[in-house]
């Protein structure tokens, strides 16, 4: 779920909640009185009205009805400061503590939204034309988080200044229209972009003046993942997945010659990273449309790819992203499909069966940390309404 390496000298989102969730609360038992953030209840009767429990057996604690296999979390909150929204990206991009969210509405307008409160204020960043999709990270290699856009062909990369407003300080036109990207950082120096046409081959360009995009021939319907460590050399690789050809694949960052792929199950239209069995090196988990399934697949130290499990849905994965949402030292999965979102607990290496987390089908999941506590939240994008969801503190 979340990009751990410590080349990134800024926090994404997706690969730092890990960590917040199994370090920064403590597991704590259940009693009655005052409330007690992230604790562990030993049976639905523990949640108490004056507490806020995380449990497989935890529903809505205090209202007196625990479905079994809920998770205690608040009310979904409406992010109400901004309009209809096409697509987000989470990351903590001024390294602060606390995450942001970038959106894109219906309109392509491109907005940065931010804690204020306990509400998430919305701001508008201005762009040379309408933007058609996104990623952060450290596109001018200063070490802080940075927001590429993309319209068609052009790419903007949009730096804060000491007020937190984001402008443009670098445009690249990259002669194919990009329809998904991932900045991929290097150390000191401008970023690459590894970037989805609109005819589902990749490329990579560097971010610097006069650069040529460069064909990767690893695959022939590709969708691309996030920037990790997978070789533990000095340079960020990329992950793919290949549609048509049912197949996850590493390329090799700095010479971008080098694949390893895996067989994964039927039509994976996205890869998500995430430390799934917490050894300090990124793991995947591809979202297989046409199989229904999502398979959960290891990297090795040995740089090698090894599928673990697959998990079988009825409908087909639409998003999906994992952290350790019962407190329980496990990274647990969150998939978001046409009709609902399942929760897949971590147990041991394995995952159990599901149960339905929240009903409604849903376009994009994340999750992030908006205030001072490290407690997470997530976030889904459904009918162009972000929502956020968490415990109540």
């Amino acid at each position: 779920m979340l990009l751990l390496s410590t080349v990134l000298r800024f926090r994404p989102a997706a690969h730092a909640a890990l960590g917040a969730a199994s370090c920064g609360l403590l597991l704590l038992g259940c009693f009655s009185g005052d409330v007690t953030i992230g604790a562990v209840c030993a049976d639905a009767s523990d949640c108490g009205p004056a507490q806020q429990c995380r449990h497989e057996l935890c529903g809505r604690c205090g209202n007196g009805e625990h479905e079994a296999g809920e998770l205690c979390y608040s009310d979904p909150v409406e992010v109400a400061d901004a309009p209809a929204i096409a697509m987000f990206r989470i990351a903590d991009l001024d390294r602060d503590g606390r995450d942001e969210v970038v959106v894109v509405d219906e309109a392509g307008t491109l907005r940065h939204l931010s804690a204020q409160g306990g509400v998430l204020g919305s701001r508008t960043i201005t762009t040379p034309s309408p933007v058609t999709t996104l990623a952060l990270g450290d596109g001018d290699g200063d070490g802080e988080g940075d927001i590429v856009a993309a319209s068609g062909t052009l790419v903007t990369v949009l730096a804060a200044d000491d007020q937190g407003d984001f402008s443009p300080i670098f445009g690249l036109d990259v002669g194919h229209v990009i329809a998904e990207a991932t900045v991929v950082p290097r150390l000191e120096q401008a970023a690459t972009l590894g970037f989805v046409d609109d005819v589902g081959a990749l490329h990579v360009i560097d971010l610097v003046e006069g650069a040529v995009a460069r064909h990767i021939d690893v695959g022939t319907q590709v969708h691309v993942g996030p920037a990790v460590d997978f070789d533990d050399d000095e340079n960020l690789d990329l992950a793919v997945v290949d549609e048509r050809q049912n197949r996850l694949a590493i390329v090799t960052g700095g010479s971008w010659d080098g694949f390893t792929r895996l067989d994964v199950g039927r039509g994976p239209t996205a890869v998500v990273a995430y430390d799934r069995d917490r050894d300090g090196r990124l793991d995947f988990m591809t979202l297989d449309r046409f199989g229904r399934t999502v398979t959960l697949v290891s990297a090795a130290a040995d740089r090698g790819l090894r599928a673990l499990d697959s998990l079988a849905l009825g409908t087909a994965p639409i998003a999906a992203t994992a952290f350790d949402a019962d407190l329980d030292g496990e990274p647990d999965v969150f998939v978001g499909t046409d009709v609902g979102v399942e929760f897949w607990r971590g147990e041991a290496g394995r995952n159990p069966e599901s149960v339905m987390f929240a009903t409604g089908g849903v376009q994009s999941i994340g999750v992030g940390r908006f205030g001072p506590l490290p407690v997470l939240e997530l976030v889904t994008l459904a009918d162009g309404r972000l929502r956020r969801q968490a415990v109540n503190p």
